[in-house]
């Protein structure tokens, strides 16, 4: 429930800035596309991981997310969908291999049932901020992994998307199987 309110936070508190920084009736949805797109750029790292925020005056300081590369990945195919860059896909690699472990001195940290921390510490890898080991930021890294699989239709992408899913043990975050009590 937190993660959900948190991202809804961020979906709604990026209207209310795109809102804001235009004349509401100059708005287009090719416009806010643009701009969402160009947080999620602003928020991407060299290596390929994503700030879980980004701040607009002043210096960054929030670890890596694992949600929000998910959630990254699937900026990428918009971008390249809508003509924003033409190297989307290059930039979906990087990201795939680095929360893979494949990037030098990056090693994400999972548990033993493959699920990553809700933050990474955005050069090593390694627990950020007493985070837990969470379904719901593992969940979202995958669907944007699968995302990517499907639009890109590149064998590369879909190997590493396939990886990431299949490294996971998702029935291990049912407690009852009975009841699906998580």
């Amino acid at each position: 429930t937190i993660m959900k309110n948190s991202l809804l936070f961020k979906l709604a508190s990026l209207l209310i800035i795109v809102c804001f920084c235009e004349a509401p009736a100059q708005i287009t949805t090719d416009q806010l596309l643009e701009n969402t797109y160009q947080l999620y750029d602003a928020q991407r790292q060299y290596n390929g991981v994503y700030r879980d925020s980004k701040i607009i005056n002043g210096a960054d300081y929030h670890p890596s997310s694992v949600a929000n590369t998910g959630v990254g990945l699937i900026s990428l195919c918009v971008a390249d969908r809508a003509g924003y860059i033409t190297y989307a896909k290059d930039l979906a690699v990087q990201s795939l291999r680095t929360m893979l472990g494949y990037t030098p001195g990056f090693n994400p940290d999972r548990n033993s049932n493959g699920y990553y921390r809700h933050f990474l510490d955005i050069d090593t890898g390694d627990q950020a901020w007493n985070s837990e080991y969470s379904t719901i930021d593992t969940a979202l890294l995958a669907a944007g992994a699968l995302f990517a699989k499907k639009y890109f239709n590149d064998p590369e992408i879909s190997a590493y998307a396939d990886e990431i899913f299949l490294s996971v043990d998702w029935a291990a975050a049912i407690s009852d199987p009975a009841t699906g009590a998580i």
